[in-house]
């Protein structure tokens, strides 16, 4: 089953056992392993910053990693507003970044796409 969803800064694809992320300006296609564990650390990504929005001052920037074999993912910012950055670890090399803005909605068609996986 196929599923694609975009908005403002952000991309998120699926299609025969591949994934598609990216933003505006960049794209990167994922093997299926990599789509998961993807989906996975963003998701925890996202759980463990609102977490840490009690432990925390008002206007206290956070960074916060978690990665696999396969991918490295970085969760910077407040824990309201945060940007994600991504690294892919094995033989194909390649990097990519959204911003605070693109985010949440990233997050919501993740937690959409994982009912396809």
């Amino acid at each position: 089953m196929d599923f694609w969803q975009t908005g403002a800064g952000w991309r998120l694809g699926y299609r025969s056992s591949r994934g598609l992320v990216g933003a505006d300006t960049w794209a990167v296609e994922l093997s299926l392993l990599e789509l998961q564990d993807f989906c996975r650390l963003s998701l925890d990504l996202g759980k463990t910053m609102t977490a840490l929005e009690a432990e925390l001052v008002d206007q206290e920037k956070v960074e916060c990693d978690l990665s696999s074999q396969l991918i490295y993912l970085r969760a910077e910012g407040y824990p309201h507003a945060w940007t994600l950055y991504l690294q892919l670890l094995l033989d194909r090399r390649a990097e990519g970044m959204w911003q605070e803005t693109a985010v949440p909605h990233l997050l919501t068609a993740i937690s959409q796409l994982q009912l396809y996986l």
